[in-house]
């Protein structure tokens, strides 16, 4: 009488869990998923992304702005932060004007005395959102960005109170020997805390200097390196880029891109 009442009772009960089941990951998966007519930057409301370039690399500009316009997430308020001086300057004034989505500048002219670290300090602190996409000029889109699994990534990072979620292909959470050469974070495309970006700058004259002098304080705090992740499901999918420079070039896998778009080639 048990055998046959257990004939009856697993196959309900194995039909019950995979409801359950597939039901979870419909939920799961939907939160993620953009409802019909509505905008992708929605779905990171905390994050801008921000820039930082000077006049010299202005080269990489064009670029950069044909693939965020051609494969980003255009309703994501960027931050250009730039050396150069802006309102007198016509090619800047159009390079700005043909943005696709919102778009802001923060001038600080080197010129000022200022070292890099305050003056991006300086840009920092205008910044709303309390969390930072940081690219470079110099960082294309190849493919379109994968805005849920930055949303997902986002949501790892708040959840946890980590401070920089990596999202490079090469990342690594190895705590290793403290050299220079060993970066537990780096300037490659990463979601910063903004507050915890902003406390990590100490009078850095170059971008290296503030790299290297963070990485190795990190290698003597492991419980802060602890709050520096790696996106575990990035496969290079979430945010498919290229640098393209090469020894202060364009690249030749840049200049490609420049002539698909039909941009002048510097």
């Amino acid at each position: 009488m048990k055998t046959w009442w257990w004939v009856i009772v697993l196959p309900w009960l194995a039909c019950v869990v995979l409801f359950v089941a597939v039901s979870t990951a419909l939920v799961e998966d939907q939160t993620l998923a953009v409802p019909k007519g509505r905008r992708e930057s929605r779905f990171l409301p905390d994050v801008a992304v921000v820039v930082h370039t000077t006049e010299e690399r202005q080269r990489y500009w064009a670029g950069f702005r044909y693939s965020w316009q051609k494969y980003g997430l255009s309703g994501l308020p960027v931050v250009w932060i730039t050396d150069r001086h802006w309102e007198d300057d016509q090619a800047c004034v159009t390079f700005a004007s043909g943005w696709p989505g919102p778009f802001r500048v923060v001038p600080e002219p080197s010129s000022g005395g200022l070292p890099w670290s305050a003056r991006v300090g300086r840009a920092l602190g205008l910044v709303a959102e309390p969390f930072v996409l940081w690219m470079k000029e110099d960082m294309w889109l190849t493919r379109p960005v994968q805005f849920a699994q930055l949303n997902r990534a986002l949501k790892l990072t708040q959840r946890h109170a980590w401070n920089v979620m990596k999202l490079y292909p090469e990342c690594t959470h190895q705590v290793g020997p403290a050299t220079p050469d060993h970066h537990i974070v780096s300037h490659q495309p990463s979601l910063w805390r903004r507050d915890y970006l902003l406390s990590t700058l100490h009078q850095e004259k170059y971008p290296h200097q503030h790299q290297t002098r963070l990485n190795l304080h990190l290698h003597a705090r492991a419980d802060e390196a602890a709050k520096c992740q790696c996106f575990s499901d990035f496969r290079g999918e979430a945010l498919p880029y290229l640098q393209v420079s090469h020894r202060g070039r364009v690249s030749d896998a840049g200049k490609s891109i420049l002539r698909t778009a039909r941009l002048p080639i510097t």
